[in-house]
């Protein structure tokens, strides 16, 4: 199950937060030598006639790796709150020029790889200009390579939308794992079994070890083909699980979910 999550910097009401399941990391901080945040909560009223009557002005707390850690884990495990762990996080952060707290979720973010060893990192850039996704991946790398964890990469699946893109990612770092999306390659996939063959055997000759598209691509022969070259295939998105398992009884190595888990497929 995907998770969003944010920090109170997003200034989003509780009632929202709630009724939408979005997480919030409580950013705290000092006003009048009081710390507020996950534990005191000041009104705003009061907030700002301390500002303006009285004359003090809060300092902030950026959110620390341990409590960044320990947060994460609640979404990670099947404790949390009693449900089914999630199996992905999406995290929306306050700048990172204006506070640490995003580099210190990614830093809990790494000891929680090394933790568990069983998590793994897909990544959807959305980015197909080389400039673009050349810095972020570059950002990436300088990170691990200053905290010596680019064994993490063995982990990090590298989605890739064109045969360029990952030619060029190569150039960078030689990823040991990638996954080819079709549905903003350079050459349009046309949905036919001819040319989910050219894709496949593409794959195979560059060391890319599976294929994902559009559910409504779907074709009863697309498994065999992408067994045929030794690849993977992937649909996306199925929130039905019934269709989800016609899918993986077809042959399909697995599906994107919005909402589905492993117990609802079993």
């Amino acid at each position: 199950m995907f998770k969003l999550i944010t920090d109170s910097t997003a200034d989003l009401p509780m009632e929202y937060l709630e009724a939408h399941d979005v997480g919030c990391l409580p950013i705290s901080y000092i006003l009048d030598g009081v710390t507020y945040g996950r534990e005191k909560q000041l009104d705003w009223k009061e907030f700002y006639a301390c500002m303006r009557e009285e004359g003090k002005m809060p300092t902030t707390s950026q959110y620390n790796p341990a409590e960044a850690k320990e947060q994460l884990k609640e979404y990670i495990t099947e404790e949390s709150a009693g449900k089914e762990g999630s199996a992905e996080i999406l995290y929306l952060a306050f700048s990172s020029g204006l506070s640490g707290t995003c580099s210190n979720l990614r830093m809990a973010a790494r000891e929680l790889m090394e933790e568990y060893p069983d998590i793994c990192i897909i990544t959807d850039t959305k980015f197909t200009e080389s400039d673009a996704f050349f810095l972020q991946f570059d950002a990436m790398l300088a990170d691990a390579r200053e905290l010596g964890l680019t064994y993490l990469f063995d982990r990090i699946v590298i989605q890739v939308y064109s045969g360029n893109m990952r030619t060029a990612l190569n150039n960078i770092y030689p990823f040991p794992h990638y996954i080819y999306t079709l549905y903003q390659d350079e050459t349009p996939f046309t949905g036919t079994k001819e040319d989910l063959e050219k894709k496949a055997a593409y794959c195979a000759e560059r060391g890319i070890g599976g294929i994902t598209m559009s559910s409504a691509w779907w074709n009863p022969a697309f498994p065999g083909i992408a067994k045929k070259y030794g690849i993977q295939l992937y649909l996306y998105t199925v929130n039905d699980a019934a269709q989800a398992r016609q899918y993986l009884d077809a042959g399909c190595s697995g599906v994107y979910s919005d909402s589905l888990t492993p117990s609802d497929l079993s």
